[in-house]
C-alpha cells in the first residue's frame, strides 16, 4: 500500500494528513490512517472498514488493524485537529448552521431507531434523526 494509490483516489491528502503523521509511531500506520480518512472522505453510502476497504484498495485486515492495534497519540491527533478547526472556524462573520435531518427506517436494528416525527415521510414514522453543524464564512461579493 503506497501514498500514492491514496493520492490519486483522494488528492490533496498528502497535504491534509502531514500535520498528523508525527503522532503515527511507524509507517505503515501513517499509511493506513491516510487511506482510512481517504475512505471516510470519498463517496459511498457505508463508512465501515470493508466498503472503505474495497474503495482505497486496502485490505480490509490491515485497515482493522489500524481501529485495533496501531499505535498513536490519539490526544496529539486531536488536539491538532482542533486548532486547525479552531483557526478555519474563526472569523467573526462567520455563522455556524445546525440542523436535523431523518432517515426512515424499516427495522428497529439501528442504533436510536424510534417512532417520532420524521421530516422525510412528514409525519410520525420509524427513523433515525440526525444532526449536522455546518460552518458558513464570510460571503464575499464580487
Amino acid at each position: 500500500m503506497s501514498g500514492m494509490t491514496t493520492e490519486i483516489l483522494c488528492p490533496g491528502i498528502d497535504e491534509y494528513m502531514a500535520p498528523f503523521m508525527s503522532f503515527f509511531r511507524r509507517s505503515e500506520g501513517r499509511a493506513l490512517a491516510e487511506s482510512y480518512v481517504c475512505g471516510l472522505l470519498m463517496d459511498g453510502e457505508r463508512k465501515s472498514v470493508e466498503p472503505m476497504s474495497e474503495r482505497v484498495n486496502a485490505s480490509e485486515r490491515s485497515m482493522q488493524r489500524l481501529l485495533s492495534h496501531v499505535k498513536w497519540d490519539e490526544q496529539g491527533v486531536l488536539s491538532t485537529f482542533q486548532e486547525r478547526m479552531l483557526a478555519a472556524t474563526s472569523d467573526s462573520m462567520g455563522l455556524f448552521l445546525i440542523d436535523d435531518t431523518s432517515f426512515p427506517k424499516k427495522g428497529r436494528e439501528s442504533v436510536c431507531v424510534a417512532r417520532q416525527y420524521c421530516g422525510a415521510t412528514g409525519k410520525t414514522d420509524n427513523c433515525q434523526i440526525g444532526v449536522s453543524m455546518t460552518y458558513l464564512g464570510p460571503i464575499l461579493f464580487i
